[in-house]
């Protein structure tokens, strides 16, 4: 299997903090890229595009056991996140329009919700497919944090994906890229 880059976009707090314990799920294959948008500047969809197009590869840190992971993961994603950022997020998020983009899309696209997510609901996942009809969903178990208090599933769904759906993109861009 081909090395596989992973890039992991956060959500409205902007950071990579609830990655962590996913990240440490992952086969050696798989190399998470985790994303921390910047907390200043303009938050629009557009200029956030710009900055994961643009992103270099980060250090990936070694996971340490703490007696509670998500508080503590909490307190560091709250004391790095202003309100201000947090808010300009939630503006963009709340006025983007990705409808013609994701029917454009043309990669792989995998959508993950969660049965007992009350941050996220199911909707947002059926819009996705309705204008990305290859997008493939999957619904685990959990609430909203689920990626990180248990993050198993999560990667083996990715896994999954990156050896099923990806498999065919990865090898026309490995042939393309030996062909140079």
């Amino acid at each position: 299997m081909v090395d596989t880059t992973l890039v992991l976009l956060p959500g409205l707090d902007g950071t990579e903090v609830f990655f962590r314990p996913l990240m440490g799920r992952l086969p050696a294959t798989i190399r998470p890229l985790p994303l921390s948008y910047p907390d200043a500047g303009p938050h629009s969809y557009p200029s956030l595009f710009d900055f994961v197009r643009t992103a270099r590869r980060l250090p990936v840190w070694t996971l340490h056991p703490l007696r509670d992971a998500l508080r503590t993961a909490k307190r560091e994603t709250w004391s790095r996140v202003s309100s201000r950022g947090l808010a300009g997020r939630a503006r963009a998020a709340l006025g983007a329009d990705m409808r013609e983009a994701l029917t454009r899309c043309e990669q792989p696209l995998l959508c993950v919700t969660y049965d007992a997510d009350d941050v996220v609901p199911p909707r947002c996942a059926d819009e996705i497919r309705r204008h990305c009809a290859h997008a493939r969903r999957v619904t685990l178990p959990g609430g909203h944090l689920a990626m990180f208090s248990d993050p198993g599933p999560l990667a083996a769904e990715i896994v999954q994906f990156v050896e099923t759906d990806c498999a065919p993109v990865l090898v026309r861009l490995s042939q393309a890229a030996a062909s140079v």
